[in-house]
């Protein structure tokens, strides 16, 4: 329920989705509780721990659940009215503070992909997570040389990032950026994330507007972090 709710206003759920979703809110008073409590939380973050409390919502609840007595209605329209506040009200939170954010919540840890170099591939992932950069991206390197298709060329570039080595990261972000052919291409939102942490604001405010507009990954946070920050 709760990876469903963050979904739901994080902007990942599809138009199908988002749909049920908010007649099942109108109907169950459970669901509006919690939906209410997050974005409650949500709020709290933004005169509190930005980067902190976030990571404590998604990973634990409250033992006690809230005992809230509304109808399922009222309880709607309080998330309603919470979630506009939320969105209205400014964010005193710099772009810079969002990629780090970002990054500390999403590109610590790579998933395992099953590929034909997967031993190879899994053992730089492996480093990766251990935070061996270093030993990481020499595996990388090579399997992304071997065949620039794979994952491996993005994540080295993640790699490169993390490492802080910034350009040698937008040469490869900025080639990701190109291929059409990628199925989720995040080269161009990577890619403002970089110019983020070299201080390049007005470049990477430009990259997260052509995310938005071109509807490329990366989009919702795009709209979120421009949204609030203006």
């Amino acid at each position: 329920m709760y990876e469903t709710i963050d979904n739901y206003f994080e902007g990942r759920l599809s138009a199908t989705e988002r749909a049920a979703f908010e007649r099942k809110l109108e109907q169950d008073k459970a669901l509006a509780d919690e939906a209410a409590f997050y974005l409650s939380t949500k709020a709290a973050l933004k005169e509190q721990s930005f980067q902190k409390r976030h990571a404590e919502w998604t990973k634990a609840r409250p033992v006690q659940p809230l005992r809230w007595q509304w109808t399922s209605g009222v309880a709607a329209a309080m998330v309603l009215l919470i979630a506009v506040w939320y969105v209205v009200i400014p964010s005193n939170h710099t772009l810079q503070e969002y990629a780090e954010v970002y990054i500390e919540e999403n590109l610590m840890q790579l998933n395992t992909h099953l590929d034909t170099t997967a031993d190879s591939l899994q053992t730089a992932i492996d480093y990766y997570n251990h935070q061996k950069y270093r030993e990481a991206l020499s595996i990388f390197t090579r399997l992304a040389r071997a065949n620039p298709r794979i994952r491996a060329y993005e994540y080295e570039g993640l790699t490169q990032l993390q490492l802080k080595n910034y350009d040698a990261a937008l040469v490869i972000f900025e080639r990701m950026a190109a291929d059409t052919e990628l199925l989720e291409n995040r080269g161009k939102f990577y890619a403002a994330l970089t110019y983020l942490k070299k201080g390049n604001n007005s470049t990477a405010q430009r990259l997260l507007e052509e995310v938005i507009t071109q509807d490329l990954a990366g989009k919702s946070e795009a709209e979120r972090w421009l949204t609030t920050v203006r």
